[in-house]
């Protein structure tokens, strides 16, 4: 029973596609703009490195209300839920940084336009201040 409950449940879990961008490379000078487009149960990640201490700024844009983004601490994707949760958050953050190391940013679809194997076209600009600690 437990062994045909796990199979079908990594059967559901690997139908879901992901994309993942690689790195992104931040510097404090500027807003680094970032665009592309996710569709259904697809998701998008982008992953960056940052330190304690430093601000770091994202404004978030979309052309479905469905579409949010959410920022995940070093070492927590997806095991110790999302420092930043754009459903419940909104799309502009603007956060000093607990942890040093490697952030992940993922771009997804709700469950209900998901269901429609809707798209949605994103685009945000992300930048970090140079104030983290030494």
């Amino acid at each position: 029973m437990i062994k045909n409950f796990i199979c079908s449940a990594t059967l559901l879990l690997s139908t879901y596609a992901t994309a993942s961008n690689g790195p992104i490379h931040i510097s404090g000078q500027h807003p680094h703009p970032i665009s592309g487009e996710v569709k259904g149960y697809d998701m998008v990640f982008y992953q960056f490195d940052a330190k304690k201490g430093q601000t770091l700024v994202v404004d978030f844009k979309t052309d479905n209300l469905s579409s949010y983004f959410n920022l995940y601490q070093p070492d927590s994707y997806p095991d110790n839920g999302a420092f930043f949760i754009g459903s419940s958050q909104g799309n502009h953050m603007a956060q000093t940084l607990e942890k040093s190391g490697q952030y992940t940013l993922q771009v997804y679809l709700m469950r209900n336009a998901a269901r429609r194997n809707e798209a949605a076209k994103f685009s945000f600009e992300i930048q970090l201040t140079d104030d983290a600690e030494k």
